[in-house]
């Protein structure tokens, strides 16, 4: 989204290209001319992003009217997105899996790193006396690791 976004710096879109639509108190007045408005700004938008190239790839973009989805948003690629997203509170990864069929080969080492390619979640480190140590799995039903308390979050995020 960056080079999207940095491309729309400076650029204007006015609300009322065909006329204005809203009254006084800012209420529409004219659905029409509303939504006449609204597909003149999304068909600036894409003329302006059609004119950039991400990583030497020629930007595809199209003003679409709000009834012609192409995908049926509320029916997401479930099989898909089983396989190539973790999705958790804070954080979102999509990943490229190892089907050829569904994703393009990776271009980084990140299974060298990641085995599961996904990033792990974060686990707690406690510093003892000695050292710094991570609770083990035999831990999970015990309130105390190496003497301290084991907070909340890692027992739920322990298998």
């Amino acid at each position: 989204m960056a080079p999207l976004s940095k491309r729309l710096a400076g650029v204007i879109l006015p609300h009322e290209h065909f006329g204005s639509y809203l009254d006084d108190k800012g209420m529409t007045t004219d659905d029409d001319l509303e939504k006449r408005n609204f597909q003149h700004a999304g068909e600036t938008l894409a003329e302006v992003w059609r004119e950039i190239k991400i990583h030497n790839y020629d930007v595809s973009a199209d003003y679409r009217q709000p009834e012609d989805n192409m995908q049926d948003s509320a029916d997401p690629n479930l099989a898909w997105y089983s396989v190539d997203v973790r999705e958790s509170q804070y954080f979102l990864q999509v990943i490229k899996c190892a089907d050829e069929s569904c994703c393009s080969t990776p271009r980084s080492a990140l299974k060298s790193v990641f085995a599961d390619t996904f990033m792990p979640p974060p686990c707690p480190i406690f510093q003892t006396p000695s050292k710094l140590v991570v609770p083990s799995l035999l831990d999970k039903g015990t309130s105390k690791c190496c003497g301290l308390k084991i907070s909340l979050f890692y027992l739920i995020l322990l298998p």
